[in-house]
């Protein structure tokens, strides 16, 4: 009697946990609209000026995914993980923002200086740049626009 009763203990401590904090079905967790909008511009000194647009309202929106290459980046490499997006400050998404940042007609603007958080940009090659959004659980969106420019000594 005493080992069903801890059962349900433990059974009734799971489930409570298990929903806690989430109600959002798990298919409308994979649905985020994919980013547009973004833009690129080489400065001197080996940086970048990143503009995009913070256009996600879902609930489980926590931000976009930067992703940088030297040549042409696919459309499923982003999604797939056959490229890991830029990690700048240790965790991801690579820009953190949430749907209380809704701001479709106002562009960030975000200075990039290395290609991966740590290696720096070569003058000469030109760089490849797309953003995806990123859910809380992970999922990505399909990604952005790609744009290019070349980096500036």
């Amino acid at each position: 009697m005493r080992l069903l009763l801890v059962r349900k203990f433990i059974l009734i401590i799971f489930l409570s946990l298990y929903s806690c904090g989430n109600n959002i079905p798990f298919p409308e967790e994979r649905v985020l609209k994919r980013p547009v909008g973004l833009s690129v511009t080489a400065n001197t000194g080996l940086t970048f000026t990143l503009r995009y647009f913070v256009q996600n309202q879902e609930p489980t929106f926590d931000g976009y995914d930067l992703f940088i290459k030297r040549e042409p980046i696919g459309d499923s490499e982003p999604i797939s993980g056959q490229l890991q997006p830029v990690n700048l400050t240790g965790t991801l998404p690579t820009f953190r923002h949430g749907p209380e940042d809704f701001e479709p007609s106002a562009a960030r603007e975000v200075l990039v200086t290395t290609i991966d958080g740590v290696r720096e940009f070569e003058a000469g090659f030109t760089y490849f740049f797309r953003l995806t959004a990123h859910s809380r659980r992970g999922f990505r969106s399909d990604p952005s626009n790609e744009v290019s420019a070349q980096a500036l000594p």
